[in-house]
């Protein structure tokens, strides 16, 4: 059975033409937080929807510079409503990302923190998160000032050029480069998420034959 729990305004989660992905690492440097901060508030100020995932360092810094704009911003998370938000540290954020915007949680059971192979649930479910945000936006940009795309942020980019999304990286010299390089990662288990099951249930986007 499909699930999702959607927390904050009303927001239109079947119109999402103007929903644009921030992502990128939780260890960029200062200049990549304050170039995703002022990227969001910019897109923001234009009517984008700024779409990332409430982790640390670019994720923050996304959805801080869309509320700054006071423009709306949606983070996807990888806990149920009843269970905290991770990581903790943004849970002040949280509260503010419910007023201009929404917090969606794909998931209905409490994430478990490890398993017998290594990879924790916890870990797994962040990697699903970002392949649904890959689903829902047309756009997704990651904030990276030189290299190859890599880390947790590579599922969000390769899964976005797989469904047909425009995907960029965005330097500290303010330029889109258009399918940039990225070290390709993809889930090898089975998810706990049914992406094309919820996009066209809660989503309005139906399946490509």
């Amino acid at each position: 059975m499909n699930y999702i729990k959607v927390s904050g305004i009303n927001v239109d989660l079947k119109n999402r033409e103007k929903w644009v992905a921030i992502i990128g690492s939780r260890n960029a440097s200062t200049e990549e937080y304050k170039t995703a901060f002022n990227f969001s508030y910019n897109l923001a100020s234009q009517g984008y929807k700024i779409v990332s995932g409430l982790a640390k360092n670019i994720d923050t810094a996304a959805h801080k510079g869309a509320i700054e704009a006071r423009g709306q911003t949606i983070a996807i998370v990888n806990t149920p409503i009843e269970q905290d938000i991770y990581p903790w540290q943004n849970k002040a954020l949280a509260e503010q990302i419910r007023q201009f915007g929404c917090i969606i949680h794909p998931f209905a059971s409490k994430a478990i923190e490890s398993n017998e192979k290594g990879l924790s649930q916890f870990s797994r479910r962040l990697i699903e998160r970002d392949r649904l945000l890959a689903r829902l936006c047309p756009k997704i940009v990651t904030v990276k000032n030189e290299g190859v795309i890599d880390g947790g942020t590579r599922y969000g980019m390769t899964y976005g050029k797989l469904y047909g999304q425009d995907v960029y990286r965005y330097d500290n010299q303010l330029t889109l480069h258009k399918d940039p390089e990225v070290k390709e990662g993809k889930i090898w288990w089975d998810m706990e998420l049914d992406i094309e099951g919820l996009v066209e249930e809660y989503f309005n986007i139906e399946e490509d034959n």
